[in-house]
């Protein structure tokens, strides 16, 4: 039986703060180092480990990524999470812009977040592309403010269109 792969997306402060938490906890569970992505010895994660991961290289010494894409319309809060999170996440999947959105939804649903939104597509598309069976796909996200809501609501919309047949949890 092929285990669901789940993919996490995280957008703005609340949702990659959460995000942040969530996955040195489902490191935890799983026996993988939350700086390196790698297991003690080299041996292999505990539990359903490809729920949630992706293995880098074949020998056992290869590492594993977090199907995680964490997405924020202002720079510190991804800035911060690759400052502490040493090589766990793919650094491509950690998208930010310069500008923010200020606390305003219109900004994150029309604006900045139009702008980012065929480069958060495309690195959730790759994210697909590894998957052997996507079994949903997990939304971190705030209801209100800027980015974590406006964009929110914007990508939401998006991967509902483009993929009709994967169950999202917001």
């Amino acid at each position: 039986m092929k285990v669901n792969n789940t993919i996490v997306i995280s957008i703005g402060q609340a949702g990659n703060q959460i995000a942040a938490s969530f996955w040195k906890t489902i490191c935890q569970e799983h026996g993988i180092d939350p700086l390196t992505g790698q297991t003690a010895q080299g041996q292999a994660p505990r539990g359903n480990w490809s729920a949630f991961f992706s293995k880098l290289g074949e020998s056992s010494s290869g590492s594993y990524v977090p199907r995680a894409v964490m997405v924020d319309l202002e720079p510190s809060v991804i800035d911060n999470i690759k400052a502490t999170s040493g090589s766990l996440f793919n650094p491509g999947n950690l998208i930010s812009r310069t500008e923010g959105a200020g606390g305003n939804f219109a900004v994150g649903y029309l604006g900045a977040g139009r702008e980012v939104l065929p480069e958060v597509m495309g690195r959730l598309d790759a994210e697909i592309d590894k998957c052997d069976n996507v079994g949903g796909i997990l939304v971190l996200h705030a209801t209100g403010g800027g980015s974590g809501s406006g964009f929110g609501a914007l990508l939401i919309e998006s991967v509902k269109e483009k993929y009709p047949e994967f169950p999202i949890l917001s």
